[in-house]
């Protein structure tokens, strides 16, 4: 089913210093920092080489980052994001664990077009999960 970690998610106060931290350190930033349409926050990936950080800064306070960002004021951990084979029977997976579905069941497409189910999974896993359609071709 898991086929392998794409990204763990941090939500920061100011993605652009943490951009700067994490090239200090050896990463390869990935873009400009962009807009994610009708999400409110912006969003910028660094590459380790062998996997993503997503950042993720909140542009509204009453957003669920936003509301992160406000209970962990220097940011932080918000969610691991796994390809899997198949996204909906990881997502009934998790949720027979004890998972909820933040947004659409059937998930949606993001800014690349891939099909993401994020799950509530804090009780039974700990953290959310981020579940992200693998494309046919990658090798395991």
């Amino acid at each position: 089913m898991l086929r392998r970690l794409h990204h763990v998610g941090l939500v920061v106060p100011d993605i652009g210093a943490r951009i700067e931290a994490y090239v200090r350190l050896g990463a390869k930033p990935i873009g400009e920092p962009f807009e994610v349409p009708g999400r409110n926050f912006l969003l910028a990936y660094v590459d380790l080489g062998n996997t993503l950080i997503e950042l993720q800064q909140p542009l509204s306070p009453d957003t669920v980052s936003g509301r992160f960002l406000a209970a962990n004021p220097c940011g932080g951990f918000n969610h691991a994001a796994y390809e899997v084979d198949d996204v909906l029977a990881a997502r009934d997976w998790l949720v027979g664990e004890g998972g909820t579905v933040m947004g659409p069941s059937e998930g949606r497409r993001d800014h690349t077009g891939t099909l993401v189910v994020v799950v509530d999974a804090t009780r039974s896993h700990g953290t959310l999960i981020e579940l992200r359609e693998a494309a046919p071709a990658q090798s395991r």
